[in-house]
């Protein structure tokens, strides 16, 4: 199960760091998750799977379906909590993550 997290992390090259920010899901559940002494409770796991957007089924190891479209789809959520899907071409996202990579975080403000 915790292969599917490592693999959603390197396809978007992030650090255990950036997904706590993220998500709010502690370092430490996360490795113990690594380490087989359990997974993350029901509402970290519901925290991570929004995040990578895909559902906790998904994130578990269940069947995943198959994408229709594949290659570089972001999930973005709207003002009133409901959530889009929108395919980005490789410039696009690659302007994406630099923008992101420019951002500080939170220990730099």
């Amino acid at each position: 199960m915790y292969e599917i997290f490592e693999r959603l992390m390197r396809e978007r090259s992030l650090t255990h760091y950036a997904v706590w920010k993220a998500t709010g899901v502690s370092q430490s559940s996360l490795s113990d998750w690594k380490r087989g002494k359990g997974t993350p409770g029901a509402a970290s796991l519901l925290k991570l799977a929004d995040f990578f957007g895909i559902t906790v089924d998904e994130l578990m190891g269940r069947e995943i379906p198959a994408r229709k479209e594949g290659g570089n789809i972001v999930r973005l959520r709207g003002r009133d909590g409901s959530y889009v899907e929108r395919r980005l071409s490789d410039d696009q996202l690659r302007a994406i993550r630099f923008i992101i990579s420019q951002m500080p975080d939170d220990t730099d403000i």
